[in-house]
C-alpha cells in the first residue's frame, strides 16, 4: 500500500512539539491511520532516540508502549502531559530543585506580561470587566442619605434642567421617595433625582461637626474680683492726669 508524505524524527531547533503533532496527525488522515495503537506506535517510532527517551522518562511508571497517543502527544489535562512540556533547547545536566527556580523574575531584565496586558484582557474577559466598572463606581460613589420632614428639591420632566421645591414626607425603598411639593401636589422620586439644598447640606455638615460640650462640675466657689469705690476713684484720677 503507498503511503502519502513523510514524518522524519523531532528537532526542537526547527520547529516546536506542538507542531510535530500536527504534521503527524495529518500524516494519519492522508494515509487512513485510524487505529489508536498504530498513531501510537508510528509517532514512537519516528520521534527519533533522543525523544523516545525524554517521553520514557516523563511518563514512568508507564512504559510508552502502554500509553495513549494523547497521552504522549500532550493533548490531555491542558497539554501538560508527556511530550507537551518539550522542547528546551539544551537538556540540563540534572533537574533543578526548588529552591533554584522560585523568584526567578528577580533576574529578568522585563517581565513577559506588564500593565499594558492586563488591562487589554480585563478589558475583553466578560466578567472581569463587569468587576472593573462595579469598583470604579463603588470608588467614586457618595453615600447619600435622606430622612423624612427633610427639605429637598425633586427633578421636574416636563421641564429640562428645573427642580421644584418640596419635603420628603416618606421613603417608599431604599431608593425611592414621596415627595410633597411646595404647592401641595405629591410625586414619587428615585434618589438620582432628588437634591439637597445646598445651605441644608452645608447645615447639615456643620452641626455633625460640632462636637457635644462637655459639662465642667465647679468643686469649690470661684471668688470673683469686686473693686472698691476707693480703687475706683484713684483709677479714675490716673487717667485723667
Amino acid at each position: 500500500m503507498a503511503t502519502y508524505g513523510k514524518i522524519g524524527e523531532f528537532k526542537e531547533s526547527e520547529e516546536s512539539w506542538t507542531h510535530y503533532i500536527e504534521r503527524l496527525e495529518q500524516y494519519f488522515l492522508a494515509n487512513e491511520v485510524d487505529e489508536v495503537g498504530k498513531k501510537r506506535a508510528i509517532l514512537l517510532s519516528v520521534c527519533g532516540s533522543k525523544t523516545y527517551t525524554l517521553a520514557r522518562d516523563l511518563l514512568q511508571p508507564v512504559r510508552p508502549a502502554e500509553a495513549t497517543f494523547k497521552k504522549i502527544a500532550g493533548q490531555t489535562n491542558g497539554n501538560a502531559d508527556g511530550l507537551s512540556r518539550l522542547p528546551l533547547p539544551v537538556m540540563p545536566d540534572s533537574v533543578p530543585l526548588p529552591g533554584e527556580t522560585i523568584l526567578l523574575m528577580e533576574h529578568l531584565e522585563g517581565t513577559p506580561v506588564h500593565s499594558g496586558h492586563i488591562k487589554a484582557w480585563t478589558k475583553r474577559d466578560p466578567v472581569l470587566s463587569q468587576c472593573k466598572q462595579k469598583a470604579v463606581h463603588d470608588y467614586h460613589a457618595k453615600e447619600r442619605t435622606l430622612e423624612e420632614g427633610q427639605a429637598v428639591h425633586a427633578k421636574n420632566f416636563r421641564y429640562k434642567k428645573t427642580w421644584l421645591p418640596g419635603t420628603l414626607v416618606e421613603k417608599t425603598g431604599p431608593v425611592l421617595a414621596r415627595i410633597q411639593l411646595d404647592d401641595g401636589t405629591v410625586i414619587r422620586r428615585h434618589q438620582d433625582h432628588v437634591r439637597v439644598p445646598e445651605s441644608a447640606a452645608a447645615a447639615a455638615s456643620i452641626t455633625s461637626e460640632i462636637p457635644e460640650a462637655t459639662p465642667v462640675a465647679i468643686s469649690e466657689p470661684v471668688a470673683i474680683f469686686e473693686p472698691d469705690a476707693s480703687s475706683a476713684n484713684t483709677n479714675s484720677r490716673e487717667y485723667h492726669q
